[in-house]
């Protein structure tokens, strides 16, 4: 799922948990669940990474993950002056928090076999769908979050 997907499950989860130590298993177990919905992510070659270990980014994906992160901070930063909250802030930030750990990937940590497989596991569960499928599918539930966003602020 993008990242602003995550934003928004975890904003509400702030919105719904007052204990920062459920905050933070909701979130990061919401993560993994959300991921499991049927998406286009278009991130990387998911098929080449789950073979070879070896994450293959071209510039257009590259460029809707910009815009992805640049949509889902300025969402963060939106919920914080809508919500005046910094727990939901913090809810928001323990959802994305597993794709937080991807960028790791950047560093010599790529070569530690525990962190491949944890970024085997979460690439496996995700269920990956067409472009047009998967951003319907993404939009539906966000549209959703956004709703239940504001039924239970």
């Amino acid at each position: 799922m993008f990242l602003l997907i995550h934003v928004l499950l975890g904003a509400l989860i702030g919105l719904k948990f007052n204990s920062l130590a459920i905050i933070v298993v909701i979130g990061i177990l919401s993560h993994f669940i959300i991921d499991m919905i049927p998406h286009w992510d278009g991130n990387f070659n998911k098929n080449k990474f789950q073979i070879f270990g070896i994450a293959d980014l071209d510039k257009e994906r590259l460029y809707l993950s910009i815009f992805d992160i640049v949509l889902s901070v300025s969402l963060l930063l939106f919920l914080y002056e809508y919500l005046d909250s910094w727990v939901v802030i913090f809810a928001a930030l323990m959802a994305v928090s597993p794709d937080i750990a991807n960028l790791a990937y950047l560093t010599k940590l790529k070569r530690n076999k525990h962190y491949l497989g944890f970024l085997k596991f979460h690439s496996k569960i995700q269920r990956e769908v067409g472009i047009k499928k998967g951003l319907v599918i993404q939009m539906i539930v966000a549209i959703t979050l956004i709703i239940l966003l504001f039924i239970f602020k």
